[in-house]
């Protein structure tokens, strides 16, 4: 599972199905997702999501408590330094990598094309 490190602290992020749906409910449909990464509530969301996801998975696998964390917290947590330098975008997008699973490193513009893809795939099976 991938980690992030915010405010000093290492986070587990984890993009599953369960973050799929969200943020298809939350965008409509999954290729929106690299846009959001510019925008800062959107990123506070968009991590509090995959932390939380993280921390889900754990608790399930590990038998620990899930501490689970707000886009609220995400933001005190996270410096303007962690945004600026592009790390948590980079975090997400391998997170995204490790759930894909065939070994290849995508950008975020490979990101948005392999969810429409998806998106269209998903439309033919109606």
């Amino acid at each position: 599972m991938q980690t992030i490190n915010l405010g000093g602290k290492d986070y587990p992020i984890r993009f599953d199905m369960a973050a799929m749906k969200s943020i298809q409910d939350r965008y409509g449909a999954v290729q929106g997702l690299a846009e959001q990464l510019h925008k800062l509530d959107e990123m506070y969301w968009i991590l509090a999501l995959l932390i939380n996801e993280g921390e889900k998975y754990n608790a399930l696998t590990l038998n620990v408590q899930a501490k689970l964390i707000t886009p609220e917290q995400v933001s005190i947590v996270m410096s303007i330094g962690d945004f600026c330098k592009g790390e948590t975008s980079q975090a997400i997008i391998n997170a995204f990598n490790e759930a894909i699973g065939d070994g290849k490193n995508r950008t975020a513009e490979d990101l948005t094309m392999l969810a429409n893809s998806m998106q269209e795939a998903a439309k033919a099976k109606q």
